[in-house]
């Protein structure tokens, strides 16, 4: 039943001005939505004399009221802005797509350096690891090796002492 369409006329327009909001920026589809908006309008008008005329009983003139030329140019011109407004979303979706996929692949190419110079700095901090390590091992093979040296040469002097104070204290024999 067209009175559905007519009675929801408000709200069909409501949609449409928030459709105008939605689109604020793009100047070529809101002419479009304009456009539409005026021939929904009349479109509607159109019915609304049909329901009219079947009200009056005059059904025959309403339903060639809804089949004129004028009507069915209209219902066409709302198809063909209808998908006009289906293309043009499609390509809009396209292209933020498109910036979507290059962001995403700037963030993944960003990531990657950031993860290739931090294994870089751990392997820089692991070599440095070592060479500490190996620096402090070299350390403690001289410490100790100085102290063996050091541990000989006071066993050597308490020798050397014990043999001569024994030397002195004993006298020699001819």
């Amino acid at each position: 039943s067209l009175a559905y369409y007519v009675a929801d006329r408000p709200a069909l327009m409501a949609a449409i001005t928030r459709l105008h909001v939605l689109l604020a920026g793009d100047a070529a589809t809101q002419r479009r939505v304009t456009s539409m908006a005026t021939v929904v309008e009349t479109l509607l008008t159109a019915w609304q004399q049909a329901i009219d005329l079947r009200a009056q009983h005059r059904m025959e003139m309403a339903i060639e009221a809804t089949r004129t030329p004028r009507v069915q140019q209209m219902v066409a011109s709302i198809h063909a802005l209808v998908d006009e407004l289906d293309a043009s979303e499609a390509r809009t979706l396209v292209t933020q797509l498109r910036a979507a996929n290059t962001r995403a692949t700037n963030a993944q190419v960003s990531l990657l350096v950031a993860t290739s110079v931090d294994v870089a700095l751990l392997v820089a901090l692991v070599l440095c690891v070592r060479r500490t390590i190996s620096v402090h091992k070299q350390f403690v093979r001289a410490e100790s090796a100085a102290r063996t040296a050091a541990e000989e040469a006071v066993a050597l002097r308490d020798e050397f002492l014990s043999l001569a104070s024994h030397e002195l204290r004993t006298p020699i024999a001819v």
